[in-house]
């Protein structure tokens, strides 16, 4: 995402990085690039004054004669594909996220006032399938990864969430092996946000998240510790 990147040399809370994160999942799991990009353009509309309503549906809408009619087709389209990432569809590719991180580029270039150099994409919309009509042969395990970065005496963690719903952590505890692992969790719609190390052995979390790529996750070094990453995803057979 060079190019991304090249169209963003500032800090607007971190949209090019946020960009290059989301497409960063293209490959690997597309209804995360695709529900990342949704979020990027809600974080967009609540920004705007002109845009009213309260679904994103609606405040799209409500832009109508006050924006470019392109600008909206963009949105309602980023919206639209949003949606296969939400209810995990069958039908996002590879093809469906360029289209939908270009059509976000647009929307981010016409909000900030800045020249788009990228080519342009025909919109095609997917079929929506729910997760629920996907049949069971299909579903394949995933995974996102992130690191907890080290904070007061705490060193540095790294945690893999499973489509599962599994959160899974290995540690050192006063020296001692440790493994961590929470249940339930919304693999699609989970956000770095909702969930902090240090509640089990301190009461309270303190040790935030941040999501990176697998290649960060498994580069990442940990102290008096291997990186177990690899070894972890063998053994779920995951690659």
């Amino acid at each position: 995402m060079t190019a991304v990147v090249a169209l963003f040399p500032f800090d607007k809370n971190n949209i090019a990085l946020k960009l290059d994160l989301a497409a960063n999942h293209v490959n690997d799991d597309p209804t995360i690039a695709l529900t990342k990009c949704r979020t990027l353009l809600e974080e967009i509309l609540k920004k705007l004054d002109q845009a009213e309503g309260y679904g994103l549906n609606e405040r799209i809408t409500s832009l109508n004669g006050q924006i470019s009619d392109t600008i909206v087709t963009q949105m309602h389209f980023i919206r639209k594909m949003g949606n296969i990432g939400t209810h995990a569809s069958s039908d996002a590719n590879k093809q469906s996220c360029s289209q939908c991180i270009a059509s976000l580029i647009s929307v981010i270039c016409w909000f900030y006032n800045i020249k788009n150099t990228l080519p342009t994409l025909e919109l095609v919309e997917s079929k929506l399938t729910l997760e629920s009509e996907i049949p069971v042969a299909k579903k394949i395990l995933r995974a996102r990864f992130f690191i907890a970065d080290e904070i007061y005496k705490t060193w540095s963690k790294i945690a893999i969430l499973t489509s599962d719903g599994s959160l899974y952590n290995e540690y050192l505890h006063f020296m001692n092996p440790r493994t961590f692992k929470c249940e339930g969790i919304n693999f699609i719609q989970f956000q770095v946000s909702e969930f902090s190390f240090g509640s089990d052995e301190h009461g309270h979390g303190y040790q935030s998240l941040r999501e990176v790529t697998q290649e960060q996750a498994q580069e990442f070094k940990l102290t008096r510790q291997h990186n177990w990453v690899a070894d972890y995803l063998d053994k779920l057979c995951l690659k």
